[in-house]
């Protein structure tokens, strides 16, 4: 992707403002694989103060895309709007060309779109596979299938001999791998994932970023990561989108944003 977003050869996510940034659509994402989500126009407005202004994202199964900026820029409201926790005061929202932004977040996630939060909210009383377990049901497993499907999301993150553990009873890099693993549980075909790795130690990253590297080639959906956290951000992006004061002002590879002069003087510093 060149300088103002144009996604070039490899380019399979356009991200735009009215800063001419590129929001071309593609017809398919990566490896051939249909579907887009797509976020067009995004402003949201609380008592007249704009968080976003004018976002829009095409988002392709396949591919992870890194979501950074400084606190406040916008990035958290910018997800909320795409998973239906926040209503867009201007834009639309929609998976496949079907606008879904009148949809609930319960319903929006039956359709594949899924996230996480930044705690890690689990059911503390609960064991680790009942954590997984609720999270098919909540899509409209029956039982057997969800318990299933939580056996198989434990093993891809690693925690298979922690399934009879109670979750309270956990560390933190477990919890935030748990997070994930409840939210590949739910089938997502597009998964935003908001600062997994707040909290973790250099160790407990590894192992996050492993399991993160590995979700479009488990799951085939597309990842939205929301994370300071820059070894995470340039270890598992293929692109990334950097937001400041609610405008997008760069899209790009990890080594073109990280050598961009205004992503230096707006987020990452010297």
């Amino acid at each position: 992707m060149d300088a103002e977003g144009d996604p070039g050869s490899h380019g399979r996510l356009t991200v735009g403002a009215t800063a001419g940034i590129s929001t071309a659509p593609r017809p398919d994402g990566p490896g051939g694989v249909g579907g887009r989500l797509r976020a067009a126009g995004i402003k949201v407005q609380f008592q007249g103060l704009t968080a976003i202004d004018d976002v829009s994202c095409d988002l392709y199964p396949g591919e992870i895309v890194g979501l950074i900026g400084p606190n406040g820029a916008g990035k958290t409201t910018f997800v909320n709007v795409l998973s239906g926790f926040q209503e867009a005061t201007e834009g639309s929202v929609a998976v496949d060309d079907t606008e879904i932004g009148d949809l609930s977040p319960e319903a929006r996630a039956k359709l594949g779109v899924v996230r996480t939060f930044q705690g890690a909210r689990l059911f503390t009383n609960l064991t680790v596979i009942e954590n997984a377990e609720v999270s098919g049901v909540g899509i409209g497993l029956k039982r057997g299938a969800a318990r299933q499907r939580a056996v198989e999301m434990l093993e891809a993150v690693g925690m298979t001999e922690l399934a009879g553990a109670r979750a309270g009873d956990i560390t933190t890099g477990q919890e935030r791998r748990l997070q994930v693993a409840r939210a590949m549980a739910m089938e997502p075909r597009y998964l935003f994932l908001d600062e997994p790795a707040a909290g973790l130690n250099e160790e407990e990253t590894d192992e996050l970023i492993e399991v993160i590297e590995q979700l479009p080639r488990r799951l085939g959906c597309g990842v939205l990561l929301i994370e300071h956290d820059m070894r995470v951000i340039m270890g598992s992006c293929d692109r990334i989108v950097v937001l400041d004061q609610g405008k997008v002002i760069k899209v790009g590879t990890p080594a073109e944003v990280r050598s961009d002069q205004r992503v230096i003087d707006a987020y990452l510093g010297s």
